[in-house]
């Protein structure tokens, strides 16, 4: 067995023992060790599509049909009992959704979109919820390619790298496509659905500008999202002649710690005209602070959340938001799938456009 330094991220291969024991039998007929993902990749097809070819599925085109076929005659595969069963453990695709918390109503949105419409096309999901814990997010991914699924969906940026290292994720989908709703990762395999978040805030920045000069950015976490969020505001303030030194700043994940940051950097900047988080909760523990002050909404502060959730509408007055189209990118996630899994190729990023929500706040 090769020597793997410790602390070194190892994914589990579904496949690695019947490639050892198919070399042992037949080492004249299969010299290159070849296994179901290296036919998928050289067919340019998902391991879904090659597991129908071998059981012989009407959904596959007569043209898909042929091209595995073909790859599959010219090195003499012979497939395992897990590659041919694939396909026939459900009555649907198993799909895996890896969420990272439940309890915070973007992802719980998310999740009850993708399983809806999963669920419409005949699929089968498998939930993993895995907090921060960057270990544990590895082992949630590796425990649903244990599980044989089809695909697996990462909702999203918090599965990515702020420094771009995500080598866990490009060997993950050596096994299966992994589909990333708000994030970008280019890679083999990997499919990225999400939101311009730096251009949605530095827009968001443009908008409001004219008839605001004292902004505060309040964000509550150093993700890839919220790290283009930020980037996105200074990039605003200094097309707009402004100084962003000194207004953007971190808070906790509640409301109330995102009012009290607000009462904290209202009395150090002496004016702020205008506040923009980067989500909802946020925006409404501001909104709560703001009024509790004393300043009138609009007139004498504007407010700005970000996800157009359903937060806000409950607030008074209502909140305004940036809409980073979430339900969109689900949607778009789920139909990209659908078609991977039928055989066909997707764009590897679809990005799509966000918009000002205009409400009560601005």
């Amino acid at each position: 067995m090769p020597h793997v330094p410790r602390g070194s991220p190892v994914l589990f291969d579904p496949f690695s023992v019947f490639q050892e024991e198919t070399v042992e039998k037949q080492p004249k007929k299969k010299p290159a060790k070849m296994n179901i993902y290296n036919i998928a990749h050289e067919a340019g097809v998902s391991i879904a599509t090659v597991s129908r070819v071998l059981n012989n599925s009407p959904s596959v085109s007569a043209k898909t049909k042929e091209k595995v076929l073909s790859v599959i005659g010219s090195h003499d595969y012979v497939p395992s009992a897990i590659a041919q069963n694939l396909s026939l453990r459900t009555s649907g695709n198993l799909i895996g959704i890896v969420c990272y918390n439940l309890q915070d109503l973007y992802y719980a949105t998310a999740v009850s979109l993708l399983e809806s419409s999963l669920r419409k096309r005949g699929h089968h999901i498998i939930l993993s919820c895995t907090g921060e814990d960057y270990l544990q997010k590895q082992r949630s991914i590796e425990m649903l390619i244990t599980k044989q699924v089809d695909a697996v969906i990462l909702i999203g940026s918090v599965f990515l790298d702020e420094y771009g290292n995500n080598a866990y994720l490009v060997n993950a989908a050596k096994h299966c496509p992994l589909v990333i709703i708000n994030g970008k990762v280019r890679s083999e395999n990997i499919y990225s659905f999400y939101c311009d978040d730096f251009s949605a805030m530095r827009e968001c920045v443009h908008e409001i500008c004219p008839k605001h000069h004292n902004f505060l950015f309040l964000y509550d976490a150093d993700t890839y999202s919220g790290n283009l969020k930020l980037t996105g505001f200074r990039q605003g303030m200094q097309e707009c002649g402004l100084d962003p030194a000194g207004r953007t700043v971190r808070c906790g994940p509640t409301p109330d710690s995102a009012g009290a940051k607000f009462e904290e950097m209202y009395g150090v900047l002496q004016k702020i005209d205008a506040v923009i988080a980067a989500n909802d909760m946020l925006a409404a523990g501001v909104l709560n602070a703001a009024l509790r002050r004393g300043l009138r909404v609009p007139e004498d502060i504007s407010v700005v959340g970000y996800n157009n959730s359903v937060i806000t509408q409950c607030t008074t007055p209502h909140l305004s938001s940036v809409d980073n189209g979430l339900e969109q990118l689900c949607s778009l996630a789920v139909e990209g799938l659908t078609k991977l899994l039928q055989g066909e190729t997707i764009e590897g990023i679809t990005t799509i456009s966000p918009r000002l929500v205009q409400r009560e706040t601005i």
